[in-house]
């Protein structure tokens, strides 16, 4: 399917008011009638003959289906739906030939689900939306808190330049917002209909401008705790005014990060409590791999800032001071590449903005 998460977010609903799940609805199976190979990581594979719970089945050729645990998408004209009339006679003829361990079968047949309702992974799924909504809630009031309080108070003590400032705080506000919006969208899901609210769709249509704001926050982060450690004197003198001390004050820049990282393994545990044929646990499984990427890549990406910026302090490039370097601009890429000298194996690679 080409780009898997944007695409579908533009035809799927972020509500569940026109998808029937399987506590709504008998649960819809197929049988593929052709093997399918899927070319992206959104699509799901199988061979001819396999058993396929659907999830979504939309217009355009395209249909949502899990195998094996995974769910993804696939050619609707591959797979054949499974009738009821079939699926009970399937039921039939899978029957014990003995009843209780004790004499032949009566002949009275009991129809078997292909999958079985589990209330306990209802509970479980219930249990974890309701941590999960906990755990935003306490991020985004606390973030708040730091933002309103802590660093408003350092910018009105009026000893730090606007400019100084900008980098402290970043783009902090601007996530706060998106944080904020994506929680009363997850909480009004929850609230409207808690067994088939769709957090994973949710997160996975915030993904991309969450990415964007983080990879802004990030880039700046280590500017900022370069800032409060230069003028380290200074800022003990505010935050003693206020009652607030240094160590806390780094901690609370790093705070959006640190939460990004809880997002994975929420997504995880949150598929586990969802029946096979729920419409979100595709967008699930894809927003637990697009935050892992997230997460992995604001990391990358604060560790090559924090190089950056002792490359430029140290100056440690032959020929080049600390000074020379600084005026040559903010350093735009730096990486690690194999040359052809007997004498060095490895040089850095600088690419600066003037």
């Amino acid at each position: 399917m080409g780009s898997s998460g944007e695409r579908f977010h533009e035809i799927i609903p972020s509500s569940s008011d026109s998808i029937l799940t399987a506590q709504q609805t008998s649960t819809t199976y197929a049988r593929a009638k052709h093997a399918f190979k899927g070319r992206n990581n959104d699509e799901l594979s199988f061979r001819k003959g396999d058993v396929i719970t659907v999830t979504q089945q939309l217009e355009g050729g395209w249909w949502e289906g899990t195998l094996h645990s995974y769910t993804g998408w696939f050619p609707s004209d591959y797979v054949n739906i499974i009738s009821q009339s079939e699926r009970f006679l399937r039921s039939r003829s899978n029957a014990p030939a003995m009843l209780n361990g004790d004499g032949p079968s009566s002949g009275r047949t009991k129809e078997t689900p292909l999958f079985s309702s589990d209330t306990s992974r209802q509970a479980y799924r219930e249990q974890v939306m309701k941590s999960f909504l906990e755990a935003e809630l306490k991020y985004v009031d606390s973030v708040t808190k730091f933002n309103d309080d802590t660093l408003a108070k350092i910018k009105d003590s009026k000893k730090i330049s606007e400019k100084d400032f900008q980098v402290l705080a970043g783009n902090l506000q601007l996530l706060i917002t998106h944080q904020r919006e994506l929680l009363c969208d997850i909480k009004e899901a929850a609230e409207k209909d808690a067994t088939n609210a769709r957090i994973g769709g949710l997160l996975l249509k915030a993904a991309p401008n969450l990415r964007h704001l983080l990879r802004v926050y990030c880039q700046n982060h280590p500017k900022a705790v370069d800032l409060i450690l230069r003028n380290k004197n200074l800022y003990e003198e505010i935050l003693n005014e206020i009652d607030y001390h240094l160590k806390d004050l780094i901690s609370g820049l790093s705070r959006p990060f640190r939460h990004l990282e809880t997002y994975p393994s929420m997504l995880n545990e949150l598929e586990r409590g969802m029946h096979e044929a729920h419409p979100d646990r595709g967008d699930t499984q894809r927003a637990a791999a697009v935050f892992r990427d997230i997460a992995n890549y604001c990391g990358s990406l604060r560790k090559q800032k924090e190089m950056q910026l002792e490359l430029l302090t140290s100056g440690s490039i032959d020929g080049l001071s600390s000074e020379e370097l600084k005026k040559l601009g903010e350093i735009l890429y730096m990486s690690i590449v194999s040359v052809d000298d007997v004498k060095a194996s490895t040089e850095e690679e600088l690419s600066c903005d003037r």
